[in-house]
């Protein structure tokens, strides 16, 4: 299930430096580009505007005014408008640490983030103890994937301004996305000591306590996130997922109807839902809404795979398979598409591209039991390379011990290979641990047949049948001889 990615990191924040007038004519102009009233962005940029153009100013005092002037633009969205601005700050006083902040700040917000870091870097090095240009740069560099470093900036953030839970929250959102699920709650926990009603670095918790496995925990946190923001689509979104995995799909699609209602065009709670629906059995209404989350965003790789995984349940396998070949195309080492497409084909009988793209991932995921025996149980269906298909199988089994399916597939090998005795041992072995496997039931009568034991092997077939009555259906596709 797909929750949406990565964690919720506090906007990176403008500077704004207060500026004497110069004279008693420009006062009025100061008070609007310094933006003491917190007026409408047109006001700040038209004061600052009026002082640049007054010649009456210092350069330092026209770096303030072009540098308020940028904040100004970029409160209205114009980030060009804004760092040309900030340009002409720096040129003006090049030790004006603030301006280096800001336009880091729209650099970032444009994704040029080796230039925002080369700011960044210029402003601390202006300004050793400046805690907000370390927990900006760290969110830059959390986005560019080099978690250690950010961590480090949110430290030294917190060493200089230790009542930050921004930047608690934010190392916590780095240790998250190492998996360093403890750290993150500490952190998180930390920003709701100083802050108890920030909502953000509750869903950020649950998150963590929903990738650690502890639900109740998630849930409880979800809750106080949307206690304090009850129209945050994504935190709804969240508890909808915790309540899916707790099984109670009633609640979590009314929490995924109510983030639709509030934001329709969020993709992921049309996806999540779909997954409910599908667990529910109700596989065309899941597809609508893997439908409406691809429409909003077209390489939404999950929705693919889930809306594949949908048409292969009704059997439209053209369709199933059309989907996983388009999530491969954007995500082309994406396991849960490959496995999925996998199984498709195994579903068309077309046992040769199953092969392959168990081999693939083979290559990814080396340490999967379960990849191994689904490439040992296609061999086996394919009746070729069965030995390769044994050393499959005895790898899945090394990787992970007494599992029924495995073994399972292990007989058939064995079966495929003549060597009788081995089969019926492993058959015996599966039945023993899941009594109710009807594939083992009807492959041990099989066995029972072959060596002259007509009754055996009529008990298990009717024993087979009870479990599941087109059995013998199924065992035609097997290639036994």
């Amino acid at each position: 299930m797909r929750a949406g990615v990565g964690t919720v990191a506090a906007a990176l924040a403008m500077a704004l430096l207060h500026a004497g007038p110069s004279s008693a004519q420009t006062s009025e102009a100061w008070k609007h580009c310094v933006n003491e009233e917190k007026a409408p962005p047109d006001v700040q940029i038209k004061g600052c505007s009026a002082v640049i153009r007054s010649g009456r100013e210092s350069s330092k005092n026209l770096a303030i005014a072009f540098n308020n002037r940028g904040n100004g633009f970029h409160a209205r969205k114009d980030d060009d408008r804004a760092i040309a601005d900030y340009d002409e700050a720096i040129n003006l006083d090049p030790q004006y640490a603030i301006a280096y902040f800001n336009r880091g700040i729209a650099f970032a917000e444009k994704r040029l983030d080796d230039r925002a870091i080369a700011d960044f870097d210029r402003a601390i090095e202006l300004s050793p103890r400046y805690a907000r240009a370390y927990g900006n740069r760290g969110i830059v560099y959390a986005r560019k994937g080099d978690l250690e470093r950010a961590i480090r900036d949110y430290t030294d953030a917190l060493r200089f301004a230790p009542d930050s839970p921004a930047d608690y929250n934010n190392r916590g959102n780095a240790h998250s996305a190492r998996k360093e699920f403890d750290e993150a709650i500490l952190d998180y926990s930390r920003a709701l000591r100083i802050d108890p009603q920030y909502g953000i670095a509750y869903a950020n918790r649950g998150r963590a306590y929903r990738d650690k496995g502890d639900l109740d925990s998630a849930l409880d946190n979800f809750e106080q996130a949307i206690k304090y923001d009850p129209d945050n689509a994504r935190s709804l979104n969240d508890r909808g997922n915790v309540y899916h995995a707790k099984k109670d799909c009633v609640r979590a699609v009314a929490d995924y109807d109510k983030a639709i209602r509030l934001e329709p065009k969020y993709p992921f709670p049309y996806n999540n839902r779909g997954n409910c629906r599908a667990d529910q059995g109700e596989q065309d209404k899941a597809i609508a809404d893997y439908d409406s989350a691809i429409a909003l965003d077209p390489r939404y790789v999950d929705a693919y795979v889930n809306r594949g995984r949908a048409y292969r349940r009704k059997k439209d396998y053209d369709r199933a398979l059309a989907d996983l070949d388009a999530a491969l195309r954007i995500r082309p080492e994406y396991a849960s598409a490959l496995a999925t497409r996998a199984e498709v084909y195994e579903a068309k009988n077309d046992f040769a591209p199953a092969i392959a793209d168990y081999d693939a991932l083979i290559r990814l995921k080396p340490g999967d039991a379960t990849v191994w025996n689904g490439r040992c149980w296609a061999r086996a269906m394919v009746g070729a390379n069965l030995n390769g298909a044994l050393d499959d199988c005895n790898e899945s089994l090394r990787l992970k011990p007494n599992v029924a399916n495995t073994i399972d597939s292990r007989a058939l090998v064995h079966l495929q290979l003549g060597d009788l005795d081995a089969a019926l041992a492993d058959y015996d072995k599966a039945l023993g641990l899941d009594p109710k496997l009807a594939g083992s039931l009807w492959g041990r009568g099989v066995v029972k047949q072959k060596k002259g034991d007509s009754g055996g092997a009529e008990a298990d077939f009717a024993a087979a049948r009870a479990i599941k009555a087109d059995m013998a259906d199924e065992w035609a596709r097997y290639n036994v001889k």
